[in-house]
């Protein structure tokens, strides 16, 4: 079978939108397929990054309060892989403010090792979901074909140790590698005219 893969971008792309929604935007870097050494690294910064614990919650939410959902996850799939973030812009906030705010944290990661225990913690989660699913026939039926989809059925017994393997140096390294401005698209979305006007007509409505 003929495959066609993206071609290694060469600059930066964007799209800027309106939609009856909260003002939020989305970071995609493209990075690499499933199986591929440098996915387990990209899967552990990943999850450095997300849930209220995570660095961007942290830096974003409520160290600098310019969001109220922020959140990371590297998709490892067949062919080709890509890192994304998603966040959505506080009231009073632009997207730019969460995308540059974004950009400060992975910054961070390129420039210092994860510590630790940091670290630690991050592949305690992975080892706990490790456990989770093979708890039962259901969730073991699910991840075999999952895992089979994107391309080897093997790795749910081989990725656990995979994951533990990871050093503060590869997630560094990787950061280095793939979080760059050439390989990036950028989606940012304001809210439409009527909705902002509806959305301001609703407040004064509960004033009164």
């Amino acid at each position: 079978d003929v495959v066609t893969l993206e071609v290694p971008p060469v600059a930066e792309k964007r799209m800027n939108a309106e939609a009856e929604a909260n003002p939020q935007v989305d970071v995609v870097w493209l990075t690499v397929p499933f199986g591929h050494k440098d996915s387990y690294p990209l899967q552990i910064l990943a999850q450095v990054l997300s849930d209220r614990t995570g660095r961007l919650y942290k830096g974003l939410v409520l160290r600098r309060e310019v969001a109220t959902d922020v959140d990371a996850n590297q998709i490892s799939q067949k062919w080709a892989g890509c890192f994304h973030i998603h966040g959505e812009a506080k009231d009073g906030h632009a997207p730019a403010e969460v995308e540059q705010a974004i950009y400060e944290e992975m910054e961070k990661l390129k420039e210092q090792e994860v510590p630790p225990q940091e670290l630690q913690k991050v592949k305690n989660n992975f080892a706990a979901y490790e456990y989770r699913k093979l708890s039962s026939n259901s969730p073991i039926l699910m991840q075999l074909l999952y895992y089979d989809g994107c391309g080897d059925w093997r790795a749910i017994n081989e990725d656990g140790p995979k994951y533990q393997a990871v050093t503060a140096a590869e997630v560094q390294r990787v950061a280095k590698k793939y979080f760059v401005k050439e390989a990036r698209s950028v989606a940012t979305y304001t809210r439409k005219a009527a909705a902002k006007a509806e959305k301001s007509e609703g407040k004064e409505e509960k004033k009164s």
